[in-house]
């Protein structure tokens, strides 16, 4: 019977997850066979004369195999874990043998090691939050921003628009079910020793636009921006419990804030927060006779119709500014454009973020 290797020799020095009793048992004998065999052919023998003899003389290659692997098998079953957590010691104790004469090299490169560790993990994390992780909104695959350029100049571009522009844009446009406006502002909030917040002036229809519901309570509706409606206002829920104890106690207060004693009729997760940072809104009332056209102070979001893509819209836009700029001297050099939402927040570290 003869018995031949179904491995490359080299594979026996590959083997990673322990050893192969019966590929190791194959090589053995098919090696000393095959060393028998040379030394027949040496004398003169033909090779098939040779094998036969080196088989006969042999014996019982299959027994032998047999046997050969029910030794290795046991063994292999003696080393214990006592053993192999024994050479692991000595390992370590060598390695630290050696880090000691050499202390300051080893030291320095376990800085290094560390601190390229943690630098990329941080990395990736930003990477992760501003470029693959989705939206925290449940229509972010539909939301773009409305950003205006100078004589169409992108790279001069503005995050902000005017109020005139917004409510000229909301009458003309299709591409949008809808746009928002908001304001960034700092608030001063009396309860007890007051406080100052990040806060926002947003038309209602925000949180609609980027489709997210109070958490407790409800969210701004149309009428609260109206002249003479009562003041009301929306909280963040860390805002709520760091401030006031807890979120749901806070709805239905009265709580001074920029001046005005205003009633919080909700709270909002702070996962959604928008503008970022932001832990107060307030009602924006849209009212094109309050502020001049050349008055630019507000971030615009829309969210685009179903089928409508942000090129189309970006084309929309465009034509819309042009008509705009030949009827108003204010929007003479100033074309709006439109850019995906994560864009409008990327923007031009996306190379650096990517590298």
């Amino acid at each position: 019977m003869s018995i031949k290797s179904n491995a490359p020799n080299w594979r026996r020095y590959l083997r990673f997850w322990g050893s192969n009793v019966d590929a190791d048992v194959n090589d053995e004998l098919h090696f000393h066979i095959e060393m028998r065999i040379a030394e027949y052919v040496a004398r003169g023998m033909s090779p098939a004369d040779a094998r036969r003899l080196a088989e006969e003389r042999f014996g019982d290659v299959h027994r032998a195999r047999v046997n050969c692997v029910e030794i290795q098998t046991e063994r292999a079953r003696r080393i214990s874990v006592s053993q192999i957590l024994a050479d692991v010691r000595q390992d370590i104790v060598f390695a630290t043998r050696v880090l000691r004469r050499q202390a300051l090299p080893s030291a320095v490169a376990a800085i290094c090691i560390a601190l390229g560790i943690g630098a990329t993990t941080a990395m990736f994390s930003v990477a992760n939050t501003m470029l693959l992780r989705p939206l925290p909104y449940p229509n972010g695959d539909r939301l773009v921003a409305v950003l205006t350029s100078r004589k169409g100049n992108r790279t001069q571009g503005n995050t902000v628009s005017s109020m005139p522009d917004l409510v000229d844009w909301r009458a003309r446009q299709h591409s949008f079910v809808q746009l928002a406006a908001t304001q960034f502002q700092m608030l001063t909030i009396a309860s007890g020793m007051p406080i100052r917040a990040n806060g926002a002036l947003v038309t209602p229809n925000l949180f609609s636009t980027l489709g997210e519901n109070a958490e407790i309570g409800r969210v701004f509706q149309e009428s609260d921006a109206d002249a003479g409606a009562p003041a009301v206002a929306i909280v963040s829920r860390g805002f709520a419990e760091r401030q006031f104890g807890g979120a749901a106690a806070i709805v239905g207060q009265r709580i001074r804030i920029a001046g005005a004693r205003r009633t919080i009729v909700g709270v909002v997760t702070d996962r959604w927060a928008f503008p970022n940072g932001v832990d107060v809104w307030l009602p924006l009332r849209v009212d094109p006779l309050r502020e001049s056209r050349g008055s630019r102070q507000y971030s615009i979001v829309g969210e685009l119709r179903p089928g409508v893509t942000a090129e189309a819209a970006d084309r929309e836009m465009r034509s819309i500014g042009a008509s705009l700029a030949r009827e108003n001297v204010d929007d003479a050099e100033v074309l709006p454009y439109v850019e995906p939402f994560r864009e409008s927040f990327v923007g031009s570290a996306r190379p650096t973020l990517i590298a």
